[in-house]
């Protein structure tokens, strides 16, 4: 069910911040328009399974772009943007096709 989905995360979420740092894994995600929205790409990237994920993860503050909290989950996208998810330990790296 999707509440498992979104206490699950947001267990992980909480545990990041009582655990050591690991390393981040760096995936380069293509797009082919001008830019894609911040919801929109985690679930292309396979980080957030359902809309509601991605929405939980956003509005929470889990989510970095360029090295600042975004909560905003319409947010612009472009080529040449970074998206960290530090309790995932994934780093997103947006480019063009």
């Amino acid at each position: 069910p999707r509440s498992h989905t979104l206490a699950s995360y947001a267990l992980r979420y909480a545990f990041f911040f009582f655990s050591q740092e690991v390393a981040m894994q760096h995936r380069i995600i293509e797009i082919t328009t001008e830019f894609i929205k911040l919801d929109s790409l985690l679930k292309f990237a396979g980080i957030a399974a359902v809309g509601g994920e991605a929405k939980f993860m956003v509005t929470s503050g889990a989510v970095l772009v360029n090295g600042e909290v975004c909560t905003m989950r319409g947010k612009k996208i472009r080529p040449g943007d970074m998206v960290t998810i530090p309790c995932d330990s994934v780093e997103l790296e947006v480019r063009n096709a």
